[in-house]
């Protein structure tokens, strides 16, 4: 899927539930418009979305529900291209297993303008304006949120596991969803 470029708004662009794969799925510097949905997918490798452009404005931009990933799930900024994953629209990831990292290095996240009837949750009190929820989650090794990850909303990970460390140095995280913040919080 490197380089490729889906286009259907407000629909699935990419539809893989169950996917099983023996080795990892490259979508590094995907330009998309409309859902990737991939539930329940079994990678025997690596996923890789580094300097992918996720787009679906009225809900998930990626759902990896259950996704059970063999290696490394990157959506990180491309190294050989210096492009960074940007997001508009949620990305979902409960209950998801990552065997080793989970990089999301320089990622840029927007919540988009779904509603509570989009959400991919049954909860009232849910938040739309969050960008990440990795409820569940587990990974073996790190989750890396640094390196100028921004997020213009809430990071959701209720009852994660993370095996190594979670590193957020240079992060940017302002749950305001663009809206004026109700705080300054910045450093005095």
């Amino acid at each position: 899927l490197a380089g490729s470029r889906l286009y259907h708004p407000g629909r699935y662009a990419l539809r893989g539930d169950r996917l099983q794969l023996a080795g990892a799925l490259l979508g590094t510097s995907i330009d998309v418009v409309g859902e990737v949905r991939l539930p329940g997918l079994r990678s025997g490798g690596s996923v890789n979305f580094s300097g992918a452009t996720l787009r679906n404005v009225e809900g998930c931009a990626l759902d990896g529900n259950g996704m059970q990933v063999g290696g490394n799930l990157v959506c990180g900024t491309d190294i050989a291209t210096g492009r960074r994953f940007t997001s508009v629209g949620w990305v979902v990831l409960t209950s998801g297993r990552v065997d080793s990292d989970l990089s999301m290095r320089g990622a840029r996240l927007s919540p988009g303008g779904g509603s509570k009837a989009n959400l991919p949750v049954d909860d009232p009190y849910y938040d739309v304006h969050t960008t990440l929820i990795a409820d569940r989650i587990r990974v073996r090794g790190n989750a890396d949120l640094d390196q100028e990850f921004t997020s213009s909303g809430t990071l959701r990970m209720v009852n994660a596991e993370i095996g190594g460390a979670l590193p957020m140095t240079g992060a940017n995280i302002d749950i305001s969803a663009g809206r004026e913040a109700h705080f300054d919080n910045r450093a005095v």
